[in-house]
């Protein structure tokens, strides 16, 4: 059965790879996992899960664990579970989802790390630009509870939700950005000096950047096509050089991951590394330049 599941061509759709799969792909590349549970994982299932870490996951490398993500995006499922969870914990509807969210992945994240020992690193997340609600959490949760606080500091989201951005020209777009860069490690040191408080370390659990149309811009043909154009830039390799600088300045960084490897620019974003796996690196300008930090 193994070797059938190994076989199988794509597990980018549907549920997603097995738990086995991810574990022998991070064995045989000696890649760290960074996993989220379900949220709506029960202890039976967390316990079990570590076990199957604990026993089959290389003695040699870490696992992140996370409970779910983004719960604090009030576009998927999780938002609203946690608002449930946390209904009885304050009367208001966004420290009860903070809140509901500190309680049950404190309890997750530390079940698991008791099952699977110091390999394990309990992550809690938090959205970048929203210090107040990683204060929230924490604080909630108490000293201890996690060992770090993960944020995603986009750039430029803003120019996806906004009519006037489709009058700009690649390079007044791209300008933008590298104003943006600087705006967003701001907030991103922010998050770090309030982990640095609780003793534990910054990670980024998505990087990089934003170009999507979304709110009132949303699926909009016209700034998406505007939108590969910047992507396609070779500036891109500036501004992603200019920002990772900034991210590895972080002392209490402890580890950062870009969104994601590879895939073509569209209404929905433009997220990939490499348009395509074949891509020559001469072309993919923004894997070019994280490629760079990697070596």
């Amino acid at each position: 059965m193994r070797e059938f599941l190994r076989n199988q061509w794509i597990w980018s759709t549907g549920y997603g790879p097995p738990w086995e799969i991810i574990i022998d792909f991070c064995n045989e590349t000696r890649i760290n996992p960074w996993i989220c549970l379900p949220h709506l994982a029960t202890d039976d299932y967390v316990q079990q899960l570590a076990i199957l870490f604990r026993d089959q996951l290389d003695v040699s490398l870490t696992v992140y664990i996370e409970h779910s993500n983004e719960v604090w995006n009030s576009q998927f499922p999780q938002y609203q579970w946690a608002r449930q969870r946390g209904a009885g914990l304050s009367n208001q509807e966004y420290l009860q989802v903070l809140y509901g969210y500190a309680q049950r992945s404190k309890e997750t994240t530390n079940l698991f790390k008791s099952i699977v020992g110091s390999r394990a690193v309990r992550v809690v997340g938090s959205h970048a630009v929203n210090v107040w609600s990683s204060e929230q959490i924490l604080s909630f949760a108490g000293p201890g509870s996690y060992d770090t606080l993960a944020v995603a500091p986009y750039w430029a989201a803003q120019l996806g939700n906004k009519t006037s951005t489709l009058n700009m020209s690649t390079d007044q777009i791209l300008d933008a950005c590298d104003q943006d860069i600087d705006v967003q490690f701001e907030f991103l040191q922010q998050q770090s000096q309030l982990a640095e408080e609780y003793g534990i370390d910054l990670s980024l659990y998505e990087d990089g950047q934003h170009l999507t149309p979304f709110g009132s811009m949303h699926a909009n043909a016209d700034l998406a096509a505007k939108f590969d154009i910047v992507n396609r830039h070779p500036r891109m390799f500036n501004l992603y050089v200019k920002h990772l600088s900034k991210v590895k300045s972080i002392e209490n960084l402890r580890v950062a991951m870009e969104y994601h490897l590879s895939g073509l620019n569209g209404l929905y974003g433009s997220w990939g590394l490499w348009l395509y796996p074949w891509q020559p690196i001469t072309e993919a300008h923004k894997a070019r330049a994280v490629r760079s930090f990697m070596n």
